[in-house]
């Protein structure tokens, strides 16, 4: 969710009026109305843990059209090199948007991959595993 759609849900849980809302926002009744189902939505997948819906609906179908279905799904490819802050990987996906993947994915922005497997890319993505609870074995020699 954004911050606009958190002040959206506050004002009208306040509890304020469509009309008092669009005053303060300097928007129409109508857009009000569908800023509220927008923060209503966005809210409720944020409780679904692997809902492609948390994202703005855009990048959730560009998400879809290449195969990713959960959140899973995403975080692998991010860990496996398929996103790249360098280039654009996903037809559709800009990539500031793929700073709201990552986030919402729950990857570090600073461990997206480099364009090449370098021993420092790894060494930060293993020591990011190991701070989020997994276990890192080194590959044999």
């Amino acid at each position: 969710m954004t911050p606009r759609d958190e002040q959206i849900l506050a004002l009208r849980r306040a509890p304020h009026t469509l009309a008092e809302i669009a005053r303060i926002l300097g928007v129409s009744r109508e857009r009000v109305r569908q800023l509220v189902a927008r923060a209503e939505r966005r809210e409720a997948a944020r409780t679904s843990i692997d809902s492609l819906d948390a994202l703005p609906t855009r990048i959730a179908n560009a998400l879809r059209n290449h195969g990713y279905t959960t959140k899973d799904e995403v975080r692998a490819a991010f860990l496996e090199g398929r996103f790249n802050r360098d280039d654009e990987r996903i037809s559709g996906v800009a990539r500031k948007s793929v700073a709201l993947i990552a986030e919402w994915a729950g990857i570090d922005p600073a461990l997206w991959a480099p364009r090449d497997s370098s021993a420092e890319y790894l060494e930060r993505a293993a020591h990011a595993l190991r701070r989020a609870g997994y276990t890192v074995v080194p590959p044999r020699r």
